[in-house]
């Protein structure tokens, strides 16, 4: 969100909240693990784990690719 904003909005101007709430979630896990911390309760412990980044940037992409947000790259 802080690089490509536009991403997350369509050409008509609305916001597709779903791709909005995985790259925030991404973003999130990203930086809370970036920082060295490791929640003790289990529930934020997997929501904010590196693999549950590394999920949520493969949705982000998957869902950009989907809308025709980002071009396929192979």
């Amino acid at each position: 969100m802080t690089v490509r904003p536009d991403l997350a909005t369509g050409s008509d101007g609305h916001v597709d909240y779903p791709l909005t709430l995985l790259i925030f979630w991404a973003m999130n896990a990203g930086f809370v693990r970036g920082v060295g911390f490791i929640p003790r309760h289990w529930l934020p412990r997997i929501l904010l784990s590196t693999i549950a980044c590394t999920v949520a940037l493969a949705l982000v992409l998957l869902r950009a690719v989907t809308l025709g947000r980002l071009p396929l790259l192979l």
